[in-house]
């Protein structure tokens, strides 16, 4: 089938929709839009044909409509990808702060004597109620993973997961503050360690 040109439509009364879909995949402009192509074939093949006689108006009308569905949906995709980088980033600064009070508590240890070992049991207490934590949100981190997989183009429900994200991770960065709170204390007010 030789390739139509978009000046071709209107002059032509007898487009069919293969050819109409065919002809518009083969222009400048289709080749310069890098992003969204592949939706954009699954919109427009979605297309139903009329009951009646298809005009190259309805046809084009169609077709324009489904590329605007498509970058709609392509722009929801990529704001939810980048919600999910922002989430992952502050995700991992928590868990830096994680090992960073893990080590402190690591320092504490070798400094004190036999004296602070209760208080120390009890920030190890603390630690692993935190371990447990960081495992059961790496493991909600991996269903939510999966979940962004197969609904990356639902918004709504980016939004709702990024939201439930950041209640994890404002509630984690708390505990990690009074922990940090705790060990100061520790360090400030308990008697020297004993040579």
């Amino acid at each position: 089938m030789a390739r139509l040109d978009c000046k071709d439509i209107d002059s032509s009364p007898n487009i069919k929709k293969d050819e109409l879909i065919n002809s518009y995949f083969n222009t400048a402009e289709c080749k310069e839009e890098t992003l969204g192509i592949e939706e954009m074939r699954k919109s427009i093949n979605t297309v139903q044909e009329p009951a009646g006689e298809a005009t190259p108006s309805y046809w084009q009308t169609e077709i324009s409509n489904a590329r605007r569905q498509a970058q709609e949906a392509l722009e929801g995709q990529q704001a939810a990808e980048k919600e999910r980088e922002l989430i992952r980033a502050e995700y991992e600064a928590v868990l830096d702060r994680c090992g960073e009070l893990q080590a402190e508590l690591s320092q504490l240890r070798a400094e004190q004597n036999q004296e602070k070992q209760q208080q120390q049991e009890r920030l190890q207490a603390q630690i692993s109620l935190l371990e447990h934590e960081k495992a059961s949100m790496q493991l909600a981190a991996k269903h939510r993973e999966e979940k962004f997989s197969r609904a990356v183009q639902k918004r709504d429900e980016a939004e709702r997961e990024r939201g439930e994200a950041l209640e994890e991770m404002y509630s984690v960065m708390d505990r990690c503050d009074e922990l940090k709170q705790k060990l100061r204390v520790a360090q400030t007010y308990l008697p020297e360690a004993v040579p």
